[in-house]
């Protein structure tokens, strides 16, 4: 019984961050913020048997990613959700003939970070998970539905594509500042995002 009253308080799915640190064009605090719901994508090591003497031995094969997660996000008619998501596909080719652009100028590095439900003593909520997805995306705008019998906000569904992610295993950071040093912002670029996301909450990242 001590060992159950006894565990960390549990992880809560809504205590999370979709950071857009540098979409090609718009706004990527405007994707930050208003990103509601998201899907953390897991990875895969596939199965490789050999068999010897009669016996079947399993064996551990590349690591494989699936390549694709889902974001949905609250607009606001100020437009600056689709706008920034049409920027950023209108960057990847040239509608009018079909070629497609460099991946450079278009993919982008999207950092996930899961808080826990208590504050440090300096007031910044304490990052406990920071993945970073590298070679970011959007693959699909999906159909936005509308009903007329109902009065509900409407959101947007976006399946983004990625390269890989990498787990920061450096340290445990201890707020959101660092965590987006881990994932290969410099320090005051680091330190100017989590000030802008947070601004209006009374939060400052040092």
């Amino acid at each position: 019984m001590s060992d159950v009253v006894s565990l960390p308080n549990v992880i809560l799915s809504n205590s999370f961050d979709m950071i857009f640190p540098n979409p090609p064009s718009g706004d990527g605090r405007a994707l930050t913020i208003r990103g509601v719901n998201g899907v953390l994508p897991g990875l895969e090591h596939p199965m490789v048997p050999v068999t010897l003497h009669r016996f079947d031995v399993m064996f551990a094969g590349h690591r494989m990613f699936n390549h694709a997660f889902n974001v949905s996000f609250i607009d606001t008619q100020d437009r600056k959700v689709m706008t920034t998501l049409m920027n950023w596909l209108a960057a990847m080719n040239d509608p009018g003939t079909g070629w497609s652009n460099c991946k450079a100028n278009y993919a982008s590095i999207v950092i996930c970070l899961l808080y826990s439900d208590c504050l440090l003593s300096s007031g910044q909520p304490e990052v406990y998970e920071n993945r970073t997805f590298h070679g970011v995306w959007p693959a699909v705008l999906n159909d936005q539905p509308l009903d007329g019998g109902s009065d509900q906000p409407a959101v947007v569904n976006v399946t983004f594509c990625y390269d890989y992610w990498l787990r920061d295993t450096s340290n445990a950071p201890t707020n959101t500042a660092v965590g987006f040093q881990g994932a290969g912002l410099n320090q005051a670029a680091a330190t100017q995002f989590a000030n802008d996301i947070y601004s209006g909450s009374g939060i400052q990242m040092t």
